[in-house]
């Protein structure tokens, strides 16, 4: 709950949605049923994603997770990252956290 007013600035900058299937929330509470999605997933073990934020500042720079495939042993990765800290390595460096925490 905390981290959503900084996703919500991440999700409405402009270029954000460019190539998503998704678009910008209009407001805030919008993100509040992907959260309780999300937080129901985690509890049944289907999903688990992460906020990535910079270790000096704390400031959010994109979010991860994983989640189970259909097919049995297999799980999906998905991340973004805020416009504004793209191209500097921090996803590749999540991506890499993760592979190797849930192997």
């Amino acid at each position: 709950m905390e981290d959503l007013p900084a996703i919500f600035e991440a999700t409405t900058s402009p270029g954000f949605h460019a190539g998503m299937d998704s678009e910008a929330p209009l407001r805030i509470e919008d993100l509040y049923e992907a959260l309780s999605e999300n937080l129901q997933a985690w509890q049944e073990g289907k999903l688990y994603s992460f906020t990535i934020a910079d270790r000096d500042s704390d400031r959010l720079l994109g979010r991860i997770g994983i989640n189970r495939n259909k097919r049995e042993g297999l799980w999906n990765l998905g991340f973004w990252t805020h416009p504004a800290s793209q191209g500097k390595g921090y996803m590749t460096e999540s991506v890499i956290a993760v592979s190797y925490t849930h192997l």
